[in-house]
Formats: structure tokens, sequence, C-alpha cells
């Protein structure tokens, strides 16, 4: 910062309290490093022309999100500075930034309906939308490729008309890029993709990890993903066929419930911000899906990332557990609330998406009981 004013000032903007300041960035909690980051990116002092605000507000409760949104728009509409007068880039998973009186951003691209917004002109509205039978038509070769690496409909990112989305912009097809899966650990959590998650920068000690780097000469990182056990799950009567008799592997009786001794969920997944956007973490995912699968592990998935759950959702490789879309209304915060069973109630429900992978064919194996 150029003066106490200016850290004054941008510390307020990005609602950081005065009891932060004085720590050292690896004090600060998830929420607490992102408004640190934010504080800075105002101060006008990073020698890029563009601010990059990627993943804004995942680590932010709702309430606290909004208040931050209303007082970047008021920051930098009121500010007279050449410097805070940049372009600012945000992405994010949260659409409550686009409520009434909050963010009030210049431009929208929302990639669920392929719209591209002026929201200073309602009227001036640019629709960048694709219909399936008309880009299969047009180019099926492309859209072909689109899809194997999306995993969208075919197509759906291509064949846009340039001066339909950006006159002065090209149009970018998504690469053809050649990945490999490799074991990795802590050591790559930490150093690369920590940072990154939108919930945690914590790593389990049991997690079992894989990265996704690039087959180049150098290979770079594209992903990561991590599973843990999951010992002693209780299934709920929907996991067995009770007309048939058969009941999943690794599955025996316990009093009136089912234990389930072998399994494992979804623990860590990130994918780099230079690769996302081309549906790379819905494929990592079922990769370590069909990993455990094959394996003889059942692999479940849970997840509050609304795009993350609806693709899981979409999949005929995921079934929905019967706490799918469960309203969650409390957490523990630590141990000790979990010992006594004390929980807090969160400020705004979120929705849970819960599911497991059941493989490509969409169907379970199942095995009669002895």
């Amino acid at each position: 910062f150029e003066s106490l004013e200016e850290a004054r000032k941008c510390l307020e903007v990005a609602y950081l309290p005065k009891r932060v300041c004085n720590l050292s960035y690896k004090e600060l909690s998830d929420g607490e490093k992102e408004r640190a980051r934010l504080a800075r990116l105002l101060s006008g002092r990073e020698s890029s022309k563009i601010g990059v605000l990627d993943e804004f507000g995942s680590h932010l409760d709702p309430d606290t999100r909004q208040i931050v949104c209303r007082n970047i728009s008021h920051y930098y509409s009121h500010s007279t500075q050449v410097r805070v007068r940049r372009l600012v880039l945000v992405s994010c998973c949260c659409e409550d930034l686009l409520e009434e009186g909050t963010l009030k951003p210049d431009w929208v691209f929302d990639t669920r309906t392929l719209t591209f917004t002026h929201t200073a002109d309602k009227k001036n509205r640019i629709q960048a939308t694709a219909k399936y039978s008309e880009i299969s038509e047009k180019s099926p070769e492309i859209s072909d490729k689109s899809s194997k690496i999306s995993g969208k409909p075919p197509g759906i990112r291509e064949n846009f008309d340039e001066k339909d989305a950006c006159s002065e912009t090209p149009f970018l097809r998504i690469p053809h890029v050649d990945l490999k899966l490799v074991r990795g650990g802590q050591s790559e959590w930490k150093r690369v993709f920590s940072i990154h998650h939108y919930k945690s920068s914590k790593l389990s000690p049991r997690a079992i990890s894989y990265l996704l780097m690039t087959k180049t000469l150098i290979p770079m990182h594209v992903g990561f993903i991590a599973a843990i056990p999951q010992s002693g799950r209780f299934i709920s009567a929907v996991d067995v066929d009770v007309k048939s008799g058969y009941v999943d592997r690794h599955v025996d009786r316990h009093g009136d419930r089912h234990v389930d001794k072998e399994a494992y969920r979804a623990h860590r997944t990130v994918i780099l911000p230079e690769w996302q956007g081309m549906g790379l973490g819905g494929k990592l995912s079922d990769t370590a899906g069909e990993i455990f699968r094959k394996q003889g592990y059942r692999y479940f998935g849970q997840t509050v990332h609304p795009r993350f759950g609806q693709y899981r959702d979409r999949s005929v490789s995921w079934r929905a557990l019967p706490w799918n879309h469960a309203i969650q209304r409390y957490k523990f915060e630590n141990w000790t609330q979990m010992k006594t069973h004390t929980q807090i109630r969160l400020r705004r429900p979120r929705m849970i998406y819960a599911h497991e992978y059941i493989g490509h064919e969409g169907q379970r194996q199942s095995y009669s009981t002895t």
C-alpha cells in the first residue's frame, strides 16, 4: 500500500476485521486470506492491467459475500484514481452476486445459459446460445471432439459467430491436450493446489491422491484429486435389494443395519485456474471413481459446490443417494462440538449433493448373501 490511509480503505472495502491486520498471512483463515488478496488487488499496486478474482466468494459465507460485493461496487464506482479504474474480471459459482444492489458488474457471461449480457443496458442483450442440431450439422467433426474433452453436449462450445460474442476478441476453440494421471501426495497439494480449493486448504493424512499432468517433455500440473477411506459407513435400505436378496460386496449384517467395510469418498478435487472451463473436473472425478470401483471399493462423493453437484446429477455414472439435495442448516466447526453433539446454525442453508459412483455401465455389481 502507498499509505496507511490507502491500507485502511482497502481493508475496509475487503471487510477485514482490525484484529487480523497484525497477523501474518499464514495465520489467517481461508476466508480472511481471500479478503486479504482482494485488498491487495484493490490497492492497484499489481503490475497487470487486469485484476482477476478467481473463485471469488467461495470461502465466504453468503452474508459476508454480499457485504464485500457492495463495498467493491461502491469503491470502483466512486473512485477517481486511474490506477483503481482498471478492468476487474470476477469468476465465481455464486449467483447471489448478481442480486440487486450487490456487485453490479458491467458485463456478465453465464456459463450455464451461455448468455453474454451488458447489464448497463438491459435491452442490449447479446445471446451466445447454440443448438445441438445446428452445430452438429455445420461441424460434426469439431463438435464430436469437443464433446469428448468437455463432457458437454457435442458442439456446445463450438461454431459461435465471433461478432455475436465479442467483435474485437478472436474465438478460441478448446485445445486438444494429452493428459496422464499419476500418484501424488501432501507435497504437491501444499505447493501447488491447496490455495485453489474452494473450501479448505487442508488435506487428510489418510488421503490417497492423484495428480493430473500434461504428457509433455516437461509435465505441467493440471489437476489434483484425493479420496479417503470411509470405514463403517452405514448404508440405508435403498442400497439393498430386499426382494432379490442381493447386497453389495463387502457389506455385512450389523443388527438391523448394513455396514460397508470397504469404501472411499471424494476428499479434495482441484483444477488449476488456467485449465478450467473444459470439463476436466467432472472427468477427473469419474476417473477416480472408476479406479476405486475396479479395485472392488464403493466410491462416494458429497459436495456443496453447485456446479460439481449438478454435473453428478446429470451423469449416468453417478447414482443419487437418499440424502441428495438435502438442505444443511447446521454444522460442526470442530471436534469438541462433534463430541458434545453441539452444532451451529448456518446463516444461510445450503444444498448437499450426495452420490455414489456406479460406473459407465450404469449398473452396480451385486452379490448374493451367504
